[in-house]
């Protein structure tokens, strides 16, 4: 259950960290 719960945890996350980790690139 944790590990599912950490993989969608990560999949909501990853546009929110890509988006960030962009705007600190630029």
């Amino acid at each position: 259950v944790l590990d599912e719960a950490d993989r969608m945890l990560d999949m909501g996350f990853e546009p929110e960290v890509r988006a960030i980790v962009s705007q600190t690139n630029s």
